[in-house]
């Protein structure tokens, strides 16, 4: 007999044979003495899919029989019926090495529970993929991923609020967050513009294709009520992964004390050309330290607004512009290490999927035009995705209020860090 070397054959399926219970292919070879052989060699499949037409339960791919639920190891297949991610787990997180909802599959996140998938995320033409309200799909791996998910994100807002909002799948417009809203109330925030003193930044036109990391602002629909309801943003596109490059940029105006902006009697400062609206890009909640550590291009701390207060003409204008009624300064929340200025249980340091938030470029930026980065290392299964509440330590927080002679109040935290 004759020695032959073997080498390992690596063979890619394809999501339909991945499907099936196993697949065959024919292996040739030629032996010393010149003649050929060939051997038919069939592979099992030992993906689990989810069978919710039969029993709703995981069943091994090769032989049909139930298996157990898969973990961060297994290539999982919706291959049919509804899968509600609290069936057959432990607790609220479900994990999966690659994910693929089949033509027939109905994959539903509950809200507050999470998928985790080391690489990519597969929707079939066909296949259903929904995260409601407050739950999560995170990923590990820089993969890109292929088909639509819906994403649900409620806020409690009445009749003239604003939502800050930023997109966790791609190619959505802006106009799609709120039909209803007409597109001359959907903006985005310009650093810096050219006709201004000093180049200060103003509010722009908003609607358009909404750039992944970028923050926009928007307005409850005509005809919302004048007490709180609920209002409900369904994103529909591709789920958004892996590192993410937002474009910020700041002014070349540096001097300290204040001057005049001649459309406002509130003076600019050395800041108003370096803020940046930009926005969590991911279908689940970023840590806002771990943002802010990796990002050393811009300040320690982010603002979140958290539209709790109706427009009046007792607040004074802004820096910018001339109005009749303004928002109140004191409703964002600014949040750093120390936690947030707003006081206990507002903000626990989570950006929750689909928020919008502001930053301020730092003047010692290597170049007026920077990025920031967002990366799945941001991302996990143990943050909250609720957006903007849970209980926080007071330990060495002093929360002072400062008021104006008008009644206008902004919260201002003290810590010991």
């Amino acid at each position: 007999y004759t020695t032959q070397s073997v080498s390992t054959v690596y063979v890619v399926p394809t999501a339909l044979q991945l499907a099936a219970t196993s697949w065959s292919f024919t292996a040739n070879a030629t032996l010393g003495n010149g003649c050929p052989i060939s051997q038919l060699i069939t592979i099992n499949n030992k993906t689990k899919l989810w069978k919710g037409t039969v029993d709703n339960n995981w069943y091994n791919a090769n032989n049909w029989e139930p298996v157990g639920v898969p973990d961060a190891t297994t290539c999982v297949f919706i291959y049919d019926g509804p899968f509600d991610s609290n069936i057959n787990n432990t607790g609220n997180d479900a994990y999966a090495r690659t994910l693929t909802v089949r033509p027939s599959g109905l994959l539903d996140i509950q809200p507050n529970n999470d998928l985790t998938v080391t690489n990519t995320v597969t929707v079939d033409a066909g296949g259903i993929f929904n995260i409601e309200n407050s739950g999560s799909l995170i990923q590990v791996n820089n993969v890109a991923n292929s088909g639509n998910i819906s994403m649900k994100r409620n806020v409690s807002i009445e009749a003239l609020d604003y939502v800050y909002w930023s997109s966790p799948v791609a190619n959505f417009t802006s106009s799609a967050i709120s039909p209803a809203t007409p597109t001359s109330v959907i903006w985005k925030w310009a650093p810096t513009l050219a006709s201004t003193v000093n180049n200060h930044g103003n509010w722009l036109g908003g609607s358009e294709t909404m750039v992944n990391g970028k923050g926009y602002i928007v307005r409850s629909p005509n005809g919302w009520p004048t007490t709180t309801a609920t209002f409900t943003a369904n994103f529909v596109g591709v789920p958004n992964n892996g590192i993410i490059n937002m474009p910020i940029s700041r002014g070349a105006y540096d001097l300290a004390g204040t001057y005049n902006t001649l459309v406002s009697t509130t003076p600019g400062t050395r800041d108003d050309d370096n803020w940046n609206l930009v926005g969590n890009p991911y279908p689940s909640a970023v840590d806002a330290i771990d943002f802010l550590t990796l990002n050393t291009n811009i300040a320690g701390f982010i603002n979140v607004w958290t539209h709790g207060t109706l427009p009046t003409s007792a607040i004074a204008d802004p820096f910018y512009n001339n109005y009749t009624y303004n928002y109140t300064p004191g409703d964002y929340i600014t949040y750093n290490s120390s936690g947030a200025s707003a006081g206990p249980g507002t903000f626990g340091g989570y950006i929750g999927a689909g928020q919008g938030f502001f930053v301020l470029m730092n003047h010692t930026s290597a170049s007026t035009s920077e990025n920031v980065i967002f990366n799945n290392s941001m991302r996990s299964s143990t943050y909250d995705n609720t957006q903007f509440f849970r209980t926080s330590d007071n330990n060495g927080r002093i929360w002072l209020d400062l008021i104006a002679s008008n009644g206008a109040n902004v919260r201002n935290l003290i810590a010991y860090a």
